[in-house]
């Protein structure tokens, strides 16, 4: 029945895909064409399949989920009662997908979506309504501006479960109102790259690493926690920044960059310009960027990690030495998450190991960063 809705989103005569595809550039600020490309990303794991497979690897026979009376030897499992979501708006279908979890475990939820993320989290909401009125009315999804005291610690006390989306500050704040086994959180966390020799080895893997870095980036216009903002590179970077922004510029013609606010703009051309500053004074520091600056790259010679300012900037750093790459991010070992590797060969499990005791939760490549299966142990924690 959950399954069902999710393939509406993805058929393209249904009037629900529809309006998600007409309201979401709108509230979301990504372009038409991301807005899809996103849509289908986070449909294909709303499926009856896939979340029939989710329940599988969780739990080995779902069955445990009817308690002890269901017809499974145990051990057996129960829902927590009603789940609060709190969703943080970056990537629109995240708040849509947790709702959906809790579904698939009997939790009734009530659902307070980010601001970006309202289309897509009520229109499953009422999809769901018209697909099936009883279950849909364990559903409920409100908007109300974050930071709404009054509203949130009274959701707070009538939930036996909180699972919160959000910058440091929001988590901190709701873990002041949750006891900790009452809470999920999931708080800012940051997408990195390292690149090996191997990708030089020829001009087709020099050019597809640079294309699916660019589309990896792009992807939610950055916004994502598996979003790369800086990339360490054994290699020619000035190459690899070369081929990245000619994948920049295909990216661009099919999924061209959407609305950006006020700030974000401020930032990304102060960002820029100060990179420019840096290449006339700096030897080994250079900027790539597009005329009407949609996108940008540097390649500054200093391994530091230097975060983002997001909206398509990404940063690559030449390192003598792959190895030194996880003494780098040491110091920022709770913000770490998805890291991307290519290229690498035999130093590929070295430096795998290493990066998972830092705690980053998942390696991947460039071209599936963007897109983690739904079974994956987000932040170490099981779905």
């Amino acid at each position: 029945r959950l399954g069902r809705v999710g393939e509406r989103f993805l058929d393209p005569d249904d009037p629900l895909r529809a309006r998600a595809l007409v309201e979401l550039p709108k509230r979301s600020g990504l372009s038409p064409a991301m807005s899809t490309h996103v849509l289908d990303g986070m449909a294909r794991d709303w499926t009856a399949p896939v979340l029939g497979e989710l329940l599988r690897r969780e739990f080995g026979d779902p069955r445990v989920l009817d308690g002890a009376s269901g017809g499974s030897p145990g051990p057996w499992a129960w829902s927590p009662g009603v789940t609060l979501h709190i969703g943080s708006g970056t990537v629109p279908g995240v708040t849509a997908t947790s709702l959906l979890r809790s579904l698939l475990v009997k939790s009734p939820a009530l659902v307070k979506p980010g601001r970006g993320d309202e289309t897509l989290t009520s229109l499953w909401a009422e999809g769901l309504t018209e697909t099936d009125p009883e279950l849909a009315e364990a559903v409920a999804v409100l908007y109300w501006p974050g930071g709404s005291v009054e509203q949130e610690e009274s959701a707070c006390r009538g939930a036996d479960r909180v699972v919160v989306y959000g910058s440091d500050t929001t988590v901190s704040t709701f873990r002041e109102w949750v006891a900790p086994d009452r809470l999920v959180a999931y708080s800012h966390k940051i997408g990195l790259g390292v690149v090996g020799p191997e990708v030089f080895g020829s001009t087709e893997s020099l050019e597809r690493v640079g294309r699916d870095i660019a589309l990896a980036v792009a992807t939610f216009d950055q916004r994502g926690c598996v979003s790369p903002q800086q990339i360490w590179v054994r290699g020619d970077a000035a190459a690899l920044a070369e081929a990245v922004a000619a994948g920049f510029e295909e990216v661009e013609q099919r999924v061209p960059l959407g609305r950006r606010s006020a700030e974000e703009a401020s930032a990304f051309q102060q960002r820029v310009g100060t990179w420019e500053l840096r290449a006339a004074a700096e030897p080994g520091v250079h900027v790539f960027t597009s005329p009407d600056r949609r996108w940008a790259i540097g390649v500054d010679p200093s391994p530091e990690l230097t975060p983002s300012c997001l909206g398509r900037f990404v940063s690559l750093h030449p390192i003598d030495e792959l190895t030194r790459v996880p003494a780098l991010l040491r110091p920022h070992r709770r913000f770490l998450q998805t890291v991307a590797v290519e290229g690498v060969g035999d130093e590929g499990p070295r430096i795998t190991d290493e990066l998972g005791r830092l705690g980053v939760s998942r390696v991947t490549t460039f071209a599936r960063a963007p897109w983690p299966r739904p079974w994956w142990r987000h932040d170490g924690k099981g779905p």
